[in-house]
């Protein structure tokens, strides 16, 4: 049995003690994280008891097909009348593709089993060590809302925070590093990033509204919209580190690119002048160049024609069960 495997049935046996008789799917991404990550895994779950897997745990899936994950939990629902848990192993992008799949689908509960590159998942906010060791299962289910994207010719829901500009393009710097190195990569790819984003990118004049107002036409190199606040991102870099929802910079030179980087570490960026903060339900951006986008750590090339990008928040799409806090 692999360390994975183990975790998963003590998750699962945690909720089923909870949701007695409630059916269980597992997803889990086999690639997700680092060589590190996949050891640390390793370790904790050493140090808990072999339990068996519950009889409410009807299917593990490990793939990245998510057309095939997809299935195995609409098959669960279709076979069952009442509630399905599906527990999800993987990175941030693993969870937002799997209840993406299922928005609105009212009788589905997500558990979150943070397994990406990061310290923790930022959706879930908690630590794999902490979740499997001693983790508990929240009741009653909650609620959860997202940042619904829509383009020319797609929509997309983010859990977290969805992002244009400099964040994505570190983002797609991320993906291309890590399976080559074996630290933190994002880190790595944030100062490639500030050095290269606008040479690689470029930047032009943009036109955005907030709620129906109208913004400054200007240059702006990041805007990011999340679903509340505070949240993080990037391994839980605080990005919304106060209470407001939307995340603008304007264009900065090198050096204050390099100052930047260091005070999103520490949620100190807000108070500097390029940078400005808003809370809004509502965000609509025209431009007239690609840009890169990334929803829930997940990058999606964004070509000129798919503007104006619009995003929304929109309240209750899933229900959690996520640890307990």
């Amino acid at each position: 049995m692999t360390a994975a495997e183990r975790g998963i049935r003590t998750v699962a046996a945690r909720i089923a003690a909870t949701f007695p008789g409630v059916p269980i799917v597992a997803i889990a991404n086999p690639h997700a994280g680092s060589a590190a990550r996949r050891r640390a895994l390793i370790r904790i779950v050493r140090s808990i008891a072999n339990l068996a897997a519950p009889a409410e745990l009807v299917a593990i899936d490990w793939s990245t097909d998510f057309a095939r994950a997809r299935a195995g939990v609409e098959t669960a629902l279709s076979r069952h009348g009442g509630d399905v848990v599906c527990i999800s192993f993987g990175g941030d992008g693993t969870h937002n593709r799997i209840m993406s799949a299922f928005v609105g689908e009212d009788r589905l509960l997500f558990y979150r089993v943070p397994a990406g590159t990061g310290t923790g998942n930022d959706t879930v906010g908690s630590d794999l060590g902490a979740l499997i060791d001693h983790g508990t299962v929240a009741t009653p289910p909650r609620r959860l809302g997202a940042v619904e994207v829509t383009t020319r010719s797609r929509r997309f829901h983010a859990f977290n925070i969805a992002s244009v500009g400099l964040d994505a393009y570190i983002t797609a710097t991320r993906d291309r590093l890590k399976s080559l190195l074996p630290y933190d990569t994002y880190r790595v790819a944030a100062d490639i990033g500030v050095l290269w984003y606008e040479r690689s990118v470029g930047l032009t004049d943009s036109a955005l509204w907030l709620d129906g107002i109208a913004q400054p036409i200007g240059r702006r190199m990041l805007i990011a919209m999340g679903v509340d606040a505070p949240r993080t991102y990037g391994g839980n870099m605080p990005v919304l580190p106060g209470r407001e929802n939307v995340c603008e910079i304007g264009p900065v030179t090198l050096a204050k690119r390099l100052r930047l980087k260091r005070l999103f570490l520490k949620g100190r960026h807000v108070a500097e002048p390029e940078v400005r903060m808003h809370r809004a339900t509502t965000l609509t951006l025209h431009y007239d160049r690609d840009l890169p986008m990334q929803i829930d750590g997940e990058v999606v090339p964004l070509t000129a024609e798919q503007f104006p990008l619009r995003m929304r928040i929109v309240p209750g799409l899933a229900r959690v069960i996520d640890p307990g806090r």
